[in-house]
């Protein structure tokens, strides 16, 4: 079975500008989720789908392919940019979009997650409930290719992977990166 990972990680964030290419704990943003999708063993090859030649060269720099796309202000959602990747390198089975911005993202967390895409099951999501509000945590969401390029809602059959608060914030803006700068130096001394 073939698996791919997408980062959709386009070059034009507004509220946190180059937000996918700053240094986070010493890496850049997008290191940190290619590295935890690398350690999982799960993925044949990870794809960085960007409209941005820095994004572009630090994706190659570590082992991904990179799929371009016409930019964007952002109003194109994750699952049309994961159907047209997936178009693109049409081998794919399974697919995991696992957002930039994922920086205490582990292998292990995919792995877990992955286990939960069983036959009944045709999304898993990454979830949380921070201070009583169940969202999307903002960070990851695996499915079946076909699901992807028939752009099947992800309200169809989906399960929720528990995403732990302390571990995960959905970064937009600069006060969520100084949490999330928090919560990574809490976890690290």
């Amino acid at each position: 079975m073939t698996r791919v990972a997408i980062f959709p990680a386009r070059g034009g964030s507004v509220r946190i500008p180059r937000k996918n290419v700053l240094p986070f704990a010493g890496k850049p943003m997008l290191q940190w989720p290619i590295e935890a999708a690398e350690a999982s063993g799960l993925f044949d090859y990870g794809i960085v789908s960007t409209d941005d030649q820095e994004i572009a060269e630090l994706a190659t720099d570590l082992g991904c392919s990179v799929c371009w796309r016409e930019p964007d202000d952002g109003t194109t959602g994750t699952q049309e940019i994961a159907a047209l990747t997936l178009q693109a390198y049409g081998d794919a089975e399974q697919a995991c979009v696992i957002y930039p911005c994922s920086p205490m993202l582990r292998g292990h967390d995919l792995v877990t997650a992955h286990r939960m895409l069983t036959p009944r099951v045709q999304w898993v999501i990454s979830w949380q409930d921070a201070d009583g509000v169940d969202a999307d945590a903002g960070c990851f969401y695996w499915g079946r290719a076909w699901s992807f390029l028939q752009r099947n809602p992800l309200t169809e059959r989906p399960a929720y992977w528990p995403a732990d608060p302390a571990r995960f914030i959905d970064i937009n803006t600069p006060e969520d990166w100084a949490r999330a700068e928090s919560m990574f130096n809490a976890l690290h001394p």
